[in-house]
């Protein structure tokens, strides 16, 4: 995602700070394969992978290729992307309402289809506790924020 954000240039968005650059850098990530990546957090998901991606097996938490009787594995199709971002201000008190559709497809070439979605609805004071986490918190995964900041981090500086 990364390397997509970098290529599409999504750090030179002119609406971007530091609040919205969640919703930013998926927005600005395209669609993405999902093999390999981890997914053994969200039962939903992995259902609707189990049952709508014939090509596609979880194993250990993770999406593998299915492999056939004879030991070959099967094309895996099977993306994610962010979509339908919106932003209102709530009517009883003003303040800003984000949220993002979460889409899983299957298939391709004209012919996808979306097997799982979900929205997800931005919480602004949990992403500014994020921000304000000491660096040696044991949740803080200091080895992403270098990978980041090797990726984009200079063309962010200036």
């Amino acid at each position: 995602m990364l390397d997509t954000y970098r290529r599409e240039r999504g750090y030179l968005y002119t609406g971007a700070t530091i609040l919205n650059m969640p919703w930013v850098f998926a927005y600005m990530s395209d669609s993405q394969p999902l093999e390999y990546q981890h997914v053994q957090d969200n039962l939903e998901l992995i259902d609707a992978i189990q049952e709508h991606a014939s090509d596609a097996r979880i194993e250990n938490g993770q999406i593998v290729h299915r492999k056939d009787s004879g030991g070959h594995q099967s094309f895996l199709n099977l993306d994610l992307c962010f979509i339908q971002h919106r932003a209102s201000r709530q009517a009883d008190d003003g303040v800003l309402a984000e949220s993002m559709r979460m889409v899983v497809t299957t298939g391709g070439h004209g012919q996808s289809h979306e097997i799982y979605a979900k929205t997800i609805h931005f919480d602004h004071s949990y992403f500014r506790n994020l921000l304000r986490m000491p660096a040696d918190h044991p949740k803080r995964r200091l080895d992403l924020v270098a990978l980041a900041r090797n990726k984009v981090g200079g063309l962010l500086a200036g």
